[in-house]
């Protein structure tokens, strides 16, 4: 890392850029992310990487799109992420390269926001663009996630491996699943539940019952088979039997508003044409409109809690919409599911049809055309 593209047939192998056209421009590609689960590079990691890049290459793309993490130091949640921000602006000084012609490809929505910020709080004017990526949306169907409709025997699903303290969400929405005796209505994969699980931050702030995460620690892990990948792949069976997938996903937290991203964790029940509520970072479920989704009040009603900074408060209350769907029974709810049916297709078609990665490629062709 990272790995270094001059020509449009070098990059087709890359996530997102597989049919990526010949723009008939010298232009630098900089790869720094090469899948989900990869090292990342962080705060003290020296990499140059616009050292080769040169005068004559019109534009110079910076591919982090994947799994988005924050771009800036943030200390007061303990981080340490690779400051592409600042790196970018001291290596475009160091190597002459103007920042107008650096693009920074991300999954990020919440990236030029936070690219602005960092800017007015270090009061610099100059800026290189951003560009939003999700070449994660398409790469999941390069698996089989072909199903057969079958009689519901639960009525959710939540793919939940992966628990720490550090993705304390996961350990917490299990812990309450349990408390609630809702375990029952549920395809639930999991960790072990242990204190450390919780994390720092709910150990010290929620009202957790230590003698109910005794017994939960006893509990053997579960893990749901699927046919090909484990990250990206499908546990047919367990699909197949449920209505409403609940999703986990890998930030629980904004960072201050620094990161929103959607990961394949979101996109595998559109394909699944499952309606998910996502049990993560505000603004989670309200956001999905911002890569052309549509969202689904009509089962989960008004999602005013989505917006809720305090962690603890819209876990909670995001448990809570769960508790009042699990009040019908799961002939009830299978009604219900079938009453947005009408944006369950949608997203489907809308993932299945790369809608979105055409309409973004399309615009991108645009603009470099029209700015280079």
């Amino acid at each position: 890392m990272p790995e270094y593209y001059i020509d449009t047939n070098d990059i087709a192998h890359l996530e997102g850029f597989e049919d990526f056209p010949k723009l008939r421009k010298n232009y630098f590609v900089v790869n720094m992310l090469q899948g989900t689960g990869d090292s990342m590079p962080t705060a003290s990691t020296n990499i140059n990487f616009l050292k080769d890049v040169k005068s004559y290459h019109k534009f110079c793309i910076i591919n982090i799109a994947g799994e988005a993490n924050p771009c800036v130091n943030l200390p007061e949640y303990q981080t340490s992420f690779f400051q592409y921000y600042e790196q970018i602006h001291k290596q475009s000084e160091k190597y002459y390269y103007p920042l107008d012609k650096i693009i920074l490809f991300t999954s990020n929505l919440n990236e030029q926001q936070a690219y602005d910020a960092w800017r007015e709080n270090n009061n610099i004017t100059a800026k290189f663009h951003i560009w939003l990526w999700s070449p994660l949306m398409r790469h999941i169907k390069k698996f089989d996630h072909n199903l057969q409709n079958e009689n519901p025997q639960k009525k959710f699903l939540c793919l939940n491996k992966g628990a720490d303290q550090f993705k304390h969400h996961r350990t917490y929405l299990n812990y309450l699943i349990y408390k609630n005796n809702l375990q029952d209505d549920f395809f639930l994969s999991f960790d072990t539940v242990t204190k450390k699980g919780f994390g720092s931050y709910l150990n010290n702030k929620a009202n957790i019952d230590y003698e109910l995460v005794t017994e939960l620690s006893t509990l053997d892990p579960i893990t749901f088979a699927t046919d090909d990948d484990f990250i990206f792949g499908c546990p047919k069976e367990q699909v197949s039997k449920s209505l409403v997938s609940i999703v986990t996903e890998t930030h629980h937290i904004s960072y201050s508003y620094a990161v929103l991203d959607y990961t394949e964790k979101t996109f595998k029940p559109i394909l699944w044409k499952h309606p998910l509520l996502i049990f993560g970072a505000e603004g989670s479920n309200t956001s999905l409109g911002k890569l052309g989704f549509k969202s689904y009040e009509g089962l989960f009603g008004d999602l005013y809690w989505d917006s809720i900074s305090n962690q603890i408060e819209r876990y909670n209350t995001a448990f809570e919409n769960i508790q009042q769907l699990n009040q019908m029974t799961i002939n009830e709810l299978s009604e219900a599911v079938n009453g947005i049916q009408d944006v369950i297709d949608y997203n489907y078609e809308y993932l299945v049809n790369d809608t979105f990665y055409q309409t973004q490629k399309e615009k991108f062709i645009d603009w470099i055309n029209e700015k280079y």
